[in-house]
């Protein structure tokens, strides 16, 4: 079961075509028009009921805001394209627990929790990051390196990791605030690479 839309503005306004009866069946969200440039909260994943739980393929190129809990708990979504995003906000991608990757080259802030217990995630490619939120990539076990070249700001335990973690590195070469707990549980971190004026919570 594949929606692919020509027209729409807003995803939101649909919301309710992918909540309840038909999101266990959704397989695939694919924009052709590249006009839908807003997720709306909880658009694919009502999270204390029904979640989308079969949804594989989002492909919505135009996008450029993703709002809370859009995704949260899509255990199947593999393919994405979010070219457009600049903001993704709290738990819009929460356990999305397939996922291998994501891309998004201009977003410039992810909020709390947005990927955590993405457990199969390795990579998340955002050069013009800027800030992340707490816990925004805690318990993405999979992970053996980050690297955000532009990110300035974490939230508190932002890499938080369960001991059993594959993370070795983090590269954050322009971070000014560090939030407390960042790297706890990361025991397989090696190498650290931040600013001596680096602003540090405790616990780190």
């Amino acid at each position: 079961n594949e929606v692919r839309l020509f027209g729409a503005s807003e995803l939101h306004l649909i919301t309710e075509l992918f909540v309840g009866d038909f999101s266990e069946h959704l397989l695939g969200i694919i924009d052709e028009a590249n006009c839908v440039i807003h997720v709306g909260t909880s658009c694919f994943s009502n999270y204390n009921t029904y979640v989308c739980i079969n949804l594989n393929t989002v492909l919505l190129p135009s996008v450029k805001y993703v709002n809370d809990y859009a995704f949260y708990g899509c255990a199947s979504l593999i393919n994405t394209n979010f070219d457009s995003l600049i903001t993704a906000y709290n738990y819009s991608f929460y356990s999305c627990t397939a996922l291998l990757g994501f891309n998004a080259p201009i977003a410039t802030s992810f909020g709390e929790y947005c990927f955590s217990n993405c457990t199969s995630i390795i990579t998340v490619t955002a050069p013009s990051l800027l800030a992340a939120g707490s816990y925004c990539f805690s318990y993405t076990t999979s992970s053996t390196h980050y690297s955000f070249p532009s990110l300035t700001e974490c939230g508190s335990s932002c890499f938080e990791m369960m001991y059993d973690t594959d993370l070795t590195n983090i590269n954050l070469p322009v971070a000014t605030i560090i939030g407390s707990r960042s790297f706890y549980g990361c025991f397989a971190l090696n190498t650290i690479n931040i600013p001596l004026c680096t602003q540090l919570g405790p616990d780190n």
